[in-house]
């Protein structure tokens, strides 16, 4: 996994823009994951990105989508034509947990909402309250996960982290 948070920041320097183009498809190639974090689509979508970002998005089987502003489900409608615009609705001011997903040809709305209080929102919390959790709390977690969603083999797996990410994969 490579996440890049700020992306819009390297489409606006041309060297730096056609190398992560590049690695946004050798990534792809070699099986890898690759996920490009923005909070504002507005910030990618103007005039100067449209081509590079065009070429990664053809590059991507699988994007999700959250809350969007009423400006920037416009641009991303103009953008991303083939998703209807009933599904968008989905991202117009949403609440936390739930947006579109697109992948290949098929777009979903999806509502993954949960308790404040669970252990799994602590971890992917991004409100600033998820940040800093000890490793042994995440491996506690993790052996939780484990046991809720996959078959007894993986239990015994000695890299719980390791398997969770081979997991969201």
């Amino acid at each position: 996994h490579l996440y890049i948070d700020e992306f819009h920041e390297l489409l606006s320097v041309d060297q730096v823009a056609d190398f992560v183009l590049k690695l946004w498809k050798e990534i792809r190639k070699m099986k890898g994951i690759i996920t490009g974090i923005t909070q504002n689509m507005s910030d990618l979508l103007n005039d100067e990105n449209a081509g590079r970002l065009s070429a990664i998005l053809s590059n991507t089987e699988y994007f999700a989508l959250l809350s969007q502003s009423s400006v920037d489900k416009r641009k991303l409608m103009e953008f991303l034509p083939n998703i209807s615009p009933a599904m968008f609705n989905f991202v117009d001011n949403a609440e936390s947990g739930t947006g579109l997903l697109k992948m290949g040809s098929i777009t979903v709305p999806f509502d993954m909402r949960m308790s404040k209080g669970s252990e799994i929102y602590e971890i992917v919390n991004t409100d600033g309250g998820g940040y800093g959790v000890d490793r042994r709390e995440m491996v506690h977690v993790v052996y939780s996960i484990r046991r809720m969603f996959l078959p007894p083999f993986f239990w015994r797996i000695k890299n719980p982290v390791g398997i969770l990410n081979a997991f969201s994969c």
